[in-house]
């Protein structure tokens, strides 16, 4: 766990960032951001990264339909919408391709802006415009769902890049929602 503050002041205010690596990690003072911040690394059991609720899954796969609410700003080629949807607004998430949804509904702020400085070029980085932490997206599941689909999408990056992804953008968090019924 990267820590702004020690384990035993949580509550008194102290800044956790939970995250996950592929290698095994020590004990140490790291810099974060491009402004340095000293922060202490802490590693933590496997059974800290959050898990799905009680039965999660089969209430998305009973329901219908899936919501998913961005934790962090998304990035997508059609700006609000995710690229990944076809003009139907049918398509499936990046992360997993077998589970097809249609969009019935979006909930967001305007957009955030977002730059940096490209270390190789030595100048800034364009602007992007973000989906803010926050949006919420109502799908119609339409085919795969099954356990392990659903499964997969429980804190996946949902971002069309796949860059974007890697670099934590669009991480989402799906809970159940029913869709009316349609109408005759």
């Amino acid at each position: 766990m990267l820590d702004g503050g020690r384990a035993d002041d949580a509550a008194t205010g102290g800044l956790r960032l939970l995250a996950r690596s592929c290698e095994a990690l020590g004990p140490a003072l790291v810099h974060l951001g491009g402004e340095r911040r000293l922060s202490a690394l802490e590693p933590m059991a496997p059974t800290v990264w959050p898990t799905p609720p009680t039965g999660w899954l089969p209430d998305i796969a009973n329901s219908g339909g899936i919501c998913l609410t961005l934790l962090t700003p998304g990035v997508f080629s059609a700006g609000h919408l995710p690229g990944w949807l076809d003009a139907e607004l049918i398509g499936s998430p990046p992360t997993v391709p077998g589970l097809r949804l249609q969009l019935c509904a979006a909930a967001l702020e305007r957009w955030q802006a977002h730059s940096g400085w490209d270390l190789v070029k030595r100048e800034p980085r364009p602007t992007r415009k973000l989906v803010p932490s926050g949006a919420t997206y109502w799908f119609r599941l339409i085919e795969g769902v099954d356990e392990e689909a659903l499964r997969a999408l429980w804190l996946a990056n949902v971002s069309d890049d796949e860059q974007d992804r890697l670099d934590g953008f669009g991480l989402a968090v799906p809970g159940p929602w029913t869709p009316l019924a349609a109408k005759s």
